[in-house]
């Protein structure tokens, strides 16, 4: 079976790293450790892996400057209203259970 392409990688692939003749069996065996760990914890190592693929770019650090100046600016002038912290963990978790 070929390997997954970046753009067709979805959460709920069917696919898994023994699909792809290239991976290592040791890559396999802490992947088939890492997916027997509780959702939140796969999210965490997930995130975890993405920050340690981007590099540091000064352009993706310019870009989501301005957007923190955009967003805060339509806070100030009233056209977004913030979600309390409570109700976005609420909706996390919710997502998470599902």
């Amino acid at each position: 079976m070929p390997c997954i392409a970046r753009s067709e990688l979805r959460v709920d692939s069917p696919k898994t790293f023994s699909d792809c003749a290239m991976v290592d069996r040791n890559a396999q065996a802490v992947a088939d450790q890492l997916l027997k760990l509780p959702a939140p914890d796969r999210a965490r190592l997930a995130a975890l892996l993405l920050a340690s693929l981007e590099g540091a770019d000064s352009d993706a650090e310019a870009a989501w400057d301005a957007e923190i100046a955009h967003r805060t600016r339509e806070l100030d002038n009233g056209a977004v209203q913030g979600v309390p912290a409570a109700e976005v963990f609420a909706e996390v978790e919710r997502r998470l259970k599902a």
